[in-house]
């Protein structure tokens, strides 16, 4: 229970960095909505991977800077699940609110199980 919750923490931190970073994007500047929910989501996606491996997930020991940087490609690799789910519902859902941040929320919220296992 505690991993999920530090996974929750660190996850509601990485959806206010790619909301806020979604919204400056398209919603101030009008830029198009799928390249900058691609760029959100790894921005945010690489936030929260050293966020849990340093706490959520974070093991005896130390391991060399190589492992790590292994592990987060693995990640991001992973996490294409998770894109590919958030871009789906952004887009079936933009033609229902006048924000495309919203859209962008309910996007994050689709994959919250799915990145939870990717994680761990």
């Amino acid at each position: 229970m505690r991993k999920f919750l530090a996974f929750a923490i660190i996850g509601s931190l990485g959806t206010v960095t790619n909301l806020v970073m979604f919204a400056v994007l398209v919603d101030f500047l009008h830029g198009p909505a799928v390249p900058a929910a691609i760029l959100c989501y790894f921005v945010a996606a690489t936030q929260n991977y050293f966020l849990n491996h340093y706490w959520t997930f974070r093991e005896a020991g130390q391991e060399a800077d190589f492992r790590i940087m292994r592990g987060w490609g693995k990640f991001l690799i992973g996490s294409l699940v998770g894109l590919a789910i958030n871009l789906v519902v952004l887009k079936a859902s933009m033609k229902f609110f006048p924000f495309a941040t919203i859209s962008q929320f309910l996007g994050i919220m689709g994959v919250l199980g799915v990145n939870f296992l990717i994680a761990k």
